[in-house]
C-alpha cells in the first residue's frame, strides 16, 4: 500500500479556515460559535495578564489587517457609520464631546503633546485652506466676527491699542521692521495701480505739501533736504540714466508746443553762439561732433539719409556761382595733384573710356532705365518696403527742412554779424546816422505836405529788440480811477473833468477815488472797459462803487500769523492749485469751496484761563483720529 504524504501546517491552517467559513454559513453553528467565543473571551478577560496579552494581539491583528487597503477602507466606512449612529443621539453626542474635551485637556498639560498638536492642527488648517471655498468661508466668518467686535467702541479702542503696542514691539527688531517696510511698499504700489486712488492720493499729497510749503522755514528746509538727497541719488549711474531719460521724455512732450520749441531754440542758439567764442570749447565740440558722426555713420540707414541730405545741401549751395567757381577751382587743383601719379592717371583714363562707352550706348541706357523702373515698382508693391521707403523719404525731407532752416538762421546770423561789424566803425556809424536823419527829415517833410502814404522802411533785428525792451521796461503801474485796476500805459484812455461833469452820472465816485489816490489833475485815466462804458453812458460792472472795494484792515488784525488768520477767519477756502506753462505759473483747478467757521466758538474755546502763559501751543488736525497735525504753531491768546 503506497504511503500518503502528510499535509503541512500551512495546508492544515488553510483547510481549517475553509471549514470554518463553510460552518459559519450555517446560522446555528455561527450562533453556537459566537456564544462559545463570548464565554471564552469573558473567562480570559478575568485575568489581567491574559487581557493585556489579548489587547496586544488585537492591536497587532488590526495593524496587520489595516495594511490591506480594502480592509482598511471597509473598517473606516463601518466606523463612520457607527459614529454617525451614535452622534444622532444628542445625549451620546454631548457625552462624547465632553469626553473628548477632557481627554484633550489632559493631553495638553504635557508641553510636548501640546506643541505636537499645534503643529498637526497648523498643517491640517493649511491643507484645508488650499480649498478656495473653505478659505472664502473662513475669511467671511472672520470678517463678520471682527465687525461684531469692532461695533463696540471700547473693544475697538482696546484692539487698536493692542495692535499699536504689538506693532511697536515687533518693529524694535530690525529685520521685522525692514520686512514690514518692504511689504507696505509692495502693498502701496499695488493699490496705486488703481488710477482713481492714485489721482486722489496725488491730489491730497499736493494739497498737503502746498499748505506746508507756505511756511518759509519748512520750504527752505525741504529745499535743502531735497537738494542733498538728489545729489546723493545722482551718484548712482542707473538713477542718473533714468532721470536723464525722464527729462528727455518731458522735454520732448514740451517741445511739441510750437511756441515753447521756438523759444527754446532761440535761447539754445544764443547760448551756443556765446560758448563757441571760446576756441577750446569750439575745438572740443568739433572733435566730439566728428566722433559722434563717425559712430552714427556706421548705421547704413543713417549714412544713406546723411548722404541724401548732403547731396541736397550741396546742390542748393552750388546754385551760388561764387561757390561753384571756388569748388571747381579746388577740384581742378586736387585732380592736378593726383594726376601727377602715373598709375592714378592711367586708371582715370580707363574709367573715363568705359564711362564714355556706356554713355554712347543709348539703347542699353534706355533698357537699364526700364529695368530700374520695373525693379522699383516691384519693390514698392511690397507693403513693408514701401513703408520703409516712405519713412526714408520723410526723414530725408525733414532733414532737408532742418538744413534749410539752419541755413536761414545762419544767413540771419551772418547778416547780423556783418551789420554789427559795419557799425563798430565810427565812420560807418556816423554815415548811417546821417542817412537815418535825412530819411526822417524827408518823412516829416512828406507828412507836413499832406502825403500820408507810409513808406516801407526796413527795420532791423536790433530795432525790434530795442523796441521790445522799451515796451517791457515799465510794468502795469497805471491805476484806473473807476475800477482801480493796474494797467499798462498804452491801455489807458483819458477823459477830462468837463466831459465827466456833462455826461457821467457817477462822477462823484470817480472824484472820491481820485482823492484817495491824491490826484488833483483835470484829465482822468480809465481802462478800455471803463472808458467804453462811460462813453456809452453806463456804469461799469467792475466799478469800485459796486461793492468791489477791499475794506481797510484794522490795526489790531495786522501782523497776524497764518494760523491766527485761520482762527479768526469767518470761512476757510479750499482749492486745488497747480502749475501751468513752461514758466510754472500758479492756477486754480476745479471749484473753490468756502467752508463757514463759527468764529465765536473758536475764540471762546481758546485756553484763555492761564494767566501766567502769554502764548498757547495750538495743533490743528483734519480729523481727531489722524496722528499728524495739519498745522501747529504758537499763537497769542
Amino acid at each position: 500500500m503506497p504511503r500518503l504524504n502528510r499535509p503541512t501546517a500551512s495546508q492544515r491552517a488553510r483547510d481549517q479556515l475553509l471549514r470554518n467559513r463553510a460552518n459559519r454559513e450555517n446560522p446555528e453553528y455561527a450562533e453556537m460559535e459566537r456564544v462559545e467565543n463570548s464565554e471564552s473571551q469573558r473567562r480570559r478577560r478575568e485575568n489581567a495578564v491574559a487581557r493585556s496579552v489579548e489587547q496586544g494581539v488585537d492591536r497587532a491583528s488590526r495593524r496587520s489587517r489595516r495594511l490591506n487597503p480594502h480592509t482598511r477602507a471597509v473598517e473606516q466606512v463601518s466606523d463612520s457609520a457607527r459614529r454617525r449612529e451614535i452622534r444622532s443621539n444628542p445625549v451620546l453626542r454631548a457625552g462624547e464631546q465632553a469626553a473628548d474635551t477632557r481627554r484633550r485637556f489632559i493631553r495638553r498639560r504635557n508641553t510636548d503633546e501640546r506643541a505636537t498638536e499645534q503643529v498637526v492642527n497648523t498643517a491640517d488648517h493649511r491643507l484645508r485652506r488650499l480649498d478656495p471655498v473653505f478659505r472664502a468661508g473662513e475669511q467671511e466668518a472672520d470678517a463678520e466676527r471682527r465687525r461684531e467686535t469692532r461695533s463696540n467702541p471700547v473693544l475697538r479702542a482696546d484692539e487698536r491699542a493692542a495692535d499699536t503696542r504689538r506693532r511697536a514691539i515687533r518693529r524694535q527688531v530690525r529685520e521685522v521692521r525692514a520686512t514690514e517696510q518692504v511689504s507696505n511698499t509692495a502693498d502701496h504700489r499695488l493699490r496705486r495701480l488703481d488710477p482713481v486712488l492714485r489721482a486722489s492720493q496725488q491730489a491730497a499729497d499736493t494739497r498737503r505739501r502746498a499748505l506746508r510749503r507756505q511756511i518759509r522755514q519748512v520750504r527752505t528746509t525741504e529745499q535743502v533736504r531735497n537738494t542733498a538727497d538728489h545729489s546723493e541719488r545722482r551718484l548712482d549711474p542707473d538713477f542718473r540714466a533714468g532721470e536723464q531719460a525722464a527729462d528727455t521724455r518731458r522735454r520732448a512732450l514740451r517741445r511739441q508746443i510750437r511756441q515753447v520749441r521756438t523759444i527754446e531754440q532761440v535761447r539754445n542758439t544764443a547760448d551756443h553762439s556765446e560758448r563757441r567764442l571760446d576756441p577750446d570749447f569750439r575745438a572740443g565740440e568739433q572733435a566730439a561732433d566728428t566722433r559722434r558722426r563717425a559712430l552714427r555713420r556706421q548705421i547704413r540707414q543713417v549714412r544713406t539719409t546723411e548722404q541724401v541730405r548732403n547731396t541736397a545741401d550741396h546742390s542748393e549751395r552750388r546754385l551760388d556761382p561764387d561757390f561753384r567757381a571756388g569748388e571747381q577751382a579746388a577740384d581742378t587743383r586736387r585732380r592736378s595733384l593726383r594726376r601727377l601719379d602715373a598709375t592714378y592717371r592711367a586708371g582715370e583714363q580707363e574709367a573715363n573710356t568705359l564711362q564714355r562707352a556706356q554713355a554712347r550706348s543709348t539703347q542699353d541706357r534706355l533698357w537699364q532705365r526700364a529695368q530700374d523702373r520695373d525693379r522699383r515698382a516691384t519693390a514698392r508693391s511690397i507693403r513693408d518696403r514701401r513703408a520703409v521707403e516712405q519713412a526714408r523719404n520723410t526723414l530725408a525731407r525733414r532733414s532737408a527742412r532742418i538744413a534749410a532752416r539752419q541755413a536761414t538762421i545762419d544767413a540771419i546770423r551772418n547778416i547780423s554779424q556783418r551789420v554789427s561789424q559795419y557799425r563798430s566803425l565810427s565812420g560807418n556809424r556816423d554815415a548811417e546816422n546821417l542817412r537815418n536823419a535825412n530819411r526822417s527829415q524827408e518823412i516829416r517833410l512828406d507828412l507836413s505836405q499832406g502825403n500820408r502814404t507810409p513808406r516801407n522802411i526796413p527795420i532791423g533785428l536790433d530795432a525790434h529788440i530795442a523796441k521790445f525792451n522799451r515796451l517791457v521796461k515799465l510794468g502795469p503801474d497805471q491805476i484806473c480811477f473807476c475800477c482801480k485796476g493796474l494797467w499798462f500805459p498804452k491801455q489807458m484812455r483819458k477823459l477830462s473833468r468837463v466831459y465827466l461833469e456833462e455826461h457821467c452820472e457817477f462822477r462823484e465816485e470817480i472824484y472820491q477815488n481820485a482823492s484817495q489816490l491824491a490826484f488833483t489833475g483835470e484829465s482822468f485815466s480809465f481802462c478800455g472797459t471803463c472808458h467804453s462804458n462811460i462813453k456809452a453812458g453806463r456804469k461799469p460792472k467792475g466799478a469800485i462803487s459796486n461793492g468791489l472795494d477791499f475794506p481797510e484792515i484794522h490795526h489790531s488784525l495786522r501782523g497776524l500769523t497764518p494760523l491766527e488768520e485761520r482762527l479768526i477767519s469767518p470761512r476757510l477756502p479750499f482749492m486745488i492749485i497747480k502749475s501751468i506753462g513752461h514758466e510754472r505759473q500758479s492756477a486754480i483747478k476745479g471749484a473753490v469751496v468756502n467752508v463757514p467757521i463759527p468764529v465765536s466758538n473758536i475764540v471762546t474755546s481758546l485756553p484763555r484761563a492761564f494767566h501766567e502763559a502769554e502764548v498757547v501751543q495750538l495743533h490743528l488736525k483734519r480729523r481727531m483720529e489722524y496722528g499728524h497735525d495739519f498745522m501747529a504753531e504758537t499763537i497769542r491768546p
